[in-house]
């Protein structure tokens, strides 16, 4: 199966976001780590998160769980790439204040066993508190 190129769009917030340089590098921090994912390159994503991070997925999803530091989170975001092909991924600031902030994420994805396209919308809470990233 070909490599589909991948995509990781921004859209307008859906609120008003305070303009702090803390927030701004927020976003940016979480635009870097989605669209490495979203290229399948783990390594760059890892980049973006702190090797103390504690990465809690959804708790009703199938992979749900607390990852803990860059061992864990290479092993989630590898298995999600062992079985999807990621299409396309939207990022949307919601609300930021301090070291919080929360987006609003869309990720179209093809199974790669099924070849069944899927579509995930989700809310992702990023603090930047030393060693602490939820999403």
């Amino acid at each position: 199966m070909g490599r589909r190129s991948r995509a990781l769009r921004d859209t307008a917030p859906a609120v008003s976001l305070p303009e702090s340089e803390v927030v701004r590098s927020n976003v940016e921090v979480v635009r870097r780590l989605y669209g490495a994912w979203s290229d399948a390159d783990v390594e760059r994503a890892l980049l973006a998160v702190d090797p103390e991070v504690v990465w809690e997925a959804i708790a009703d999803a199938p992979d749900a769980g607390t990852y803990r530091g860059h061992a864990g989170v290479r092993r989630y975001m590898e298995d999600w790439i062992g079985d999807f092909e990621i299409n396309d991924t939207q990022i949307e600031p919601v609300a930021g204040s301090g070291d919080r902030l929360v987006l609003a994420q869309r990720v179209r994805a093809t199974g790669k066993g099924s070849g069944v396209e899927t579509e995930l919308r989700r809310q992702v809470q990023r603090d930047r508190e030393p060693g602490l990233t939820r999403a």
